[in-house]
């Protein structure tokens, strides 16, 4: 399955806010999009590190933030704050966290972009 493959499976109640994700991720010059876990998963191109993946489900998007194992208890904790209306949770051994929108609310866009220039800066300085 390549990217737009499953970009093409969507229905267009999925579309505005999984492409609106999508959007806000690429308009970071410094990620690369593949498929990785059946889902579009961006990585940073300088240090080819997994860091977000986006996923559509019947009822809202979710967008997986990675961690390096055991993850980062205070970037953790600014995470689960930032999003904490958007039902984060944490999987993978501490190694992922979850949120969720819901296609029936408006996307945070000026929150997504904060967050996604925050995790880009994270991840790069590790």
């Amino acid at each position: 399955m390549t990217v737009e493959d499953y970009y093409a499976t969507l229905d267009s109640s999925q579309d505005p806010h999984v492409l609106a994700l999508r959007k806000l991720i690429m308009e970071n010059a410094q990620v690369e999009e593949v498929i990785a876990w059946s889902m579009p998963t961006f990585k940073l191109k300088a240090t080819g590190k997994n860091f977000l993946s986006i996923k559509a489900t019947k009822k809202f998007v979710s967008l997986y933030i990675f961690q390096d194992k055991g993850g980062d208890s205070a970037q953790q904790e600014i995470i689960f704050d930032t999003f904490k209306d958007y039902a984060p949770s944490t999987g993978g051994g501490g190694q992922m966290i979850t949120i969720r929108f819901d296609y029936k609310k408006d996307l945070p866009e000026q929150l997504l972009k904060d967050f996604i220039q925050f995790q880009v800066k994270a991840v790069t300085e590790k």
